[in-house]
């Protein structure tokens, strides 16, 4: 669809003839974890202040205009983590980029020296992913780098340019692992998963 027919009155529409805009989705997705608080991804971006400026809050069109298409394979990555949605911050990235930068963001010291994940991982054969998720659950020096101290790798599961195990999506959701494995076999999408909140059966 060609990408004038989306304007109108100098406004890129959000919706065309019943089709989204391919960018919508991606603009609302930010807008709900920066400000609404019954999302499930408030507590990990608005509870934490992360923002988004009022140029792009308050008009889908200069955040369509500033950011630009949408590469194949990319999604919307903030360069510092630590700050907010603007044009500034933000640019498409593929998976492997994000990774990395996530793994820049993770100091681990091993022998006496300061490694991101990917160094490290160059350095001891173990995958990034593995080595942040043992330095998360506290191992260090020769036990963070034995590979035989794990019967098995850890799955991640990618969402909104985070990954996720097993037991963070369990905690994000506040339920237990069951009720995670038994939406992954009831053949839930992950997306489906992480929006469902739990509800308690208790009283």
């Amino acid at each position: 669809m060609e990408l004038d027919n989306w304007v109108i009155n100098g406004e890129i529409r959000t919706n065309l003839n019943g089709i989204q805009h391919p960018l919508y989705n991606t603009w609302n997705g930010i807008r709900q974890r920066c400000y609404t608080k019954t999302s499930v991804s408030y507590k990990n971006y608005g509870s934490k202040e992360v923002t988004m400026c009022d140029s792009w809050k308050d008009s889908f069109s200069n955040f369509v205009n500033d950011m630009g298409p949408r590469p194949e394979g990319c999604s919307i990555d903030r360069i510092d983590n630590s700050k907010g949605y603007s044009p500034e911050n933000c640019k498409w990235s593929t998976r492997f980029e994000q990774n990395y930068n996530k793994s820049v963001t993770v100091v681990m010291e091993y022998q006496g020296k300061l490694y991101n994940s990917f160094e490290l991982s160059e350095l001891c054969g173990i995958s990034p992913k593995t080595l942040r998720s043992k330095w998360k659950r506290g191992h260090r020096g020769d036990d963070l780098v034995n590979k035989f101290h794990d019967q098995k790798e850890v799955k991640y599961y990618s969402w909104e340019g985070n990954e996720y195990t097993m037991l963070d999506i369990s905690k994000f959701l506040g339920c237990s692992k069951g009720v995670v494995k038994s939406r992954f076999r009831n053949g839930w999408s992950l997306n489906r998963i992480m929006t469902t909140p739990v509800i308690s059966r208790n009283r």
